[in-house]
């Protein structure tokens, strides 16, 4: 595992599946629907944004963490999509969060399968 124990590993993977399907059944409850969010999320977990955002690839939850954190990202890009957030915020969060950029990316070895996520220009071309 990387350096430090990220404060996640403390918990029980019952406790953080749990808890992240309660953040998202109190999101889903409100009328109109709240956002999922990784400040959301962090704040369940009673972690910090970055212990989400940073999550190591080899921490033992990363399947729970990163399947929250696509709910996540699902989530913006339909607000984007329609309308329910602008489209500055949304990129903003996309960079940020989401390891999303304005440039695109160099095209991947001709034997390696594309994994190229889209810019936010690209993204937002799509929309209009």
């Amino acid at each position: 595992m990387s350096g430090n124990k990220s404060k996640i590993d403390s918990l029980k993977p019952k406790d953080i599946a749990g808890l992240i399907s309660q953040f998202f059944h109190e999101c889903d409850s409100h009328n109109p629907k709240l956002p999922y969010t990784i400040t959301g999320i962090a704040f369940a977990l009673k972690v910090n944004t970055s212990d989400i955002i940073r999550y190591p690839e080899d921490g033992k939850y990363i399947e729970i963490i990163n399947r929250a954190k696509l709910s996540c990202e699902k989530d913006l890009i339909e607000r984007m999509f329609t309308g329910k957030i602008d489209k500055t915020t949304a990129a903003l969060l996309l960079k940020n969060h989401f390891g999303y950029s304005d440039r695109e990316n160099k095209p991947p070895a001709p034997e390696a399968p594309s994994t190229k996520k889209k810019t936010i220009s690209e993204l937002l071309n799509e929309q209009e």
